[in-house]
């Protein structure tokens, strides 16, 4: 089936659901994004940038409060934006989790401590991609662009509606 992708408009979204998913469709009206970052100005400048986008968001400071959310609003959250260095629950072990509560939930590991063995391991534990900090609003939405419209980052778009078997 790949990976489905963020629709760029409410109709497009409808379509999506419908396309994808056909009677066993979730449909939900926005496209939820789940932040989980230890520093606030990481935090709040994604929301900021998905927000202009239309995207709905959720914040979670650490990695125990990032689980607390995915368990909690599972089936509205479309993807993840996930920091691997944080304290306490780190965020390789979110992503080992998620991975057991949702495989088919795209995780997007941002951090700041990017080594290719970390993304490696990251790619191997079943991250979705791998954006390494810091970045600049600018590119942060060319990466979101290139995803919601198929376009150069790997060329594998993420939507919401995914099958509500795995919700």
């Amino acid at each position: 089936m790949g990976f489905p992708r963020f629709p760029s408009s409410q109709s497009e979204l409808h379509q999506l659901h419908v396309a994808r998913k056909g009677s066993k469709a979730v449909i939900h009206d926005q496209v939820t994004i789940l932040v989980i970052d230890d520093e606030q100005t990481m935090r709040e400048g994604c929301s900021r940038i998905l927000s202009k986008k239309g995207w709905s968001v959720l914040l979670a400071e650490n990695g125990e409060k990032g689980l607390s959310q995915i368990q909690t609003h599972h089936a509205k959250i479309d993807a993840v934006l996930l920091d691997l260095m944080m304290p306490g629950v780190s965020g390789m072990d979110v992503l080992e989790q998620t991975r057991d509560l949702d495989s088919d939930l795209p995780v997007i590991v941002i951090t700041g401590y990017a080594t290719v063995e970390s993304a490696v391991e990251a790619m191997k534990k079943g991250a979705y991609d791998f954006i390494p900090k810091p970045f600049t609003p600018i590119s942060f939405v060319l990466w979101l662009e290139g995803h919601s419209s198929g376009g150069p980052s790997k060329g594998r778009p993420i939507s919401c509606g995914r099958n509500e078997k795995d919700r």
